[in-house]
């Protein structure tokens, strides 16, 4: 592909995996012809597609695997947002979504506590059980609720110590 504006982003890396300058899209439930299309447009910008919002548990088995094949295919990772680890947490399944996540053939898994307040040790263990099976951990931090406010101090924190985990 023919790079019109390379001094917008100079020294962007073209080959995948890239180390640093990734790029993640966010997945609202599209169909598969628009993650085609997507990825025959700008394909080669895409480092991550997130499936946000649940959207992987309203879609057919089918269909969830042929997304993934699809976007697995053309080197892009791709993962379920946070929420619903967040739900299974609530519900004592985080092992087994972890499983559901690898059986699915996601790349990658995300942890995060927007609407659940997921106590350090757990988000600990979890990361390093999702690691451990195989999937890269993308971790995010904060919370959805405007009433449940979280001081930067304690985002800061928190980035800290799921590095440390990372051991960066």
């Amino acid at each position: 592909m023919t790079y019109l504006m390379p001094e917008i982003v100079p020294g962007r890396i073209k080959v995948k995996p890239r180390p640093y300058g990734i790029t993640m899209m966010l997945d609202r439930c599209q169909g598969l012809n628009a993650t085609e299309d997507l990825i025959h447009m700008a394909g080669e910008y895409l480092d991550q597609i997130k499936l946000s919002f649940g959207t992987a548990m309203l879609v057919s088995d089918r269909f969830l695997r042929d997304k993934i094949d699809l976007v697995v295919g053309n080197k892009i990772d791709i993962y379920p947002g946070g929420t619903l680890m967040e739900i299974a947490f609530q519900k004592n399944n985080d092992i087994q979504y972890i499983d559901w996540v690898k059986r699915c053939g996601f790349t990658t898994i995300e942890i995060s506590d927007g609407i659940y307040n997921l106590k350090r040790e757990k988000r600990d263990d979890t990361i390093k059980r999702s690691n451990d099976s195989g999937l890269k951990v993308i971790t995010e931090v904060g919370r959805k609720d405007p009433g449940n406010e979280i001081l930067i101090s304690q985002l800061c924190d928190d980035i800290n110590a799921d590095l440390e985990i990372w051991g960066r």
